[in-house]
């Protein structure tokens, strides 16, 4: 089988409980996310368009892993 055929469903499920978990977090976490770990955005791009520093950007992708990691533990 060629590489990439495997795991179709999974990734579709992987692909929406990332996506239930991101939607779950207060709208500051919520558009960081969305930008860095769904739609792969670069964090120059991400933080250009919410209007705020890359440090800060990187405080809310944390804090934002942090509660995307305890959503998934829950489902």
């Amino acid at each position: 089988m060629a590489r990439g055929c495997h795991g179709g469903k999974k990734h579709r499920s992987i692909a929406k409980k990332l996506l239930a978990a991101i939607e779950d977090l207060p709208t500051p976490l919520k558009d960081v996310a969305m930008g860095i770990l769904y739609e792969r955005r670069t964090f120059s791009d991400v933080s250009q368009k919410l209007g705020i520093r890359q440090s800060e950007l990187v405080t809310r992708l944390h804090r934002a892993h942090l509660s995307i990691a305890m959503h998934l533990l829950r489902t």
